[in-house]
């Protein structure tokens, strides 16, 4: 089946039996991943856009960037990564069990060892969950947390900004803080 992943660390979930474009994106993986990355930016899932997969749309991914430099940090944007925490698109947390969770960790892990950033931003409660096992983005945003020694900061997801210009300011303010 074209549909399922070949990956066998994915056995045992049940987002396997929902219908998606595919399953299990292993993007650490393809050509092109920057494995030098000083930040790595972590959404919630991959997603369709323009008949492409990937973890921001064309719309956040500017966000972020033009975030950076507008706090003076441009010269890391072409150190900057992103990537989704849950390898199926399309995902949700309530779609998820533990069992789903804990396989789908091992990915991100895996996408992390490789790229051994200086510093992680989870954009999102879903990423906070997968990375961190915490919940609760309202009140652990602009926090520091540690994954494997590397600082993990929790920020809105872009997308939360881009609905809610309101929230451009502490989206902005974390990441200037971290």
């Amino acid at each position: 089946d074209p549909f399922k992943p070949s990956n066998s660390s994915c056995i045992g979930c049940s987002i396997l039996d929902t219908t998606r474009v595919c399953h299990s994106i292993m993007d650490h993986q393809e050509e092109g991943f920057n494995t030098k990355c000083e930040i790595l930016f972590i959404s919630e899932s991959f997603k369709l856009e323009f008949g492409e997969l990937t973890p921001f749309s064309a719309k956040e991914q500017n966000l972020i960037e033009d975030t950076l430099i507008s706090l003076g940090f441009g010269e890391l944007v072409p150190l900057v990564e992103y990537t989704a925490a849950v390898k199926c698109p399309s995902v949700k947390d309530k779609d998820m069990s533990t069992t789903d969770k804990d396989i789908c960790r091992k990915h991100i892990s895996s996408t992390i060892k490789l790229c051994r950033p200086k510093l992680i931003f989870v954009c999102g409660n879903l990423p906070m969950v997968m990375l961190l096992k915490k919940s609760g983005i309202m009140t652990k945003r602009g926090k520091v947390y540690e994954y494997e020694g590397i600082p993990v900061v929790p920020i809105y997801n872009p997308t939360q900004v881009l609905i809610e210009p309101q929230n451009a300011f502490l989206f902005k303010l974390d990441i200037q803080n971290a």
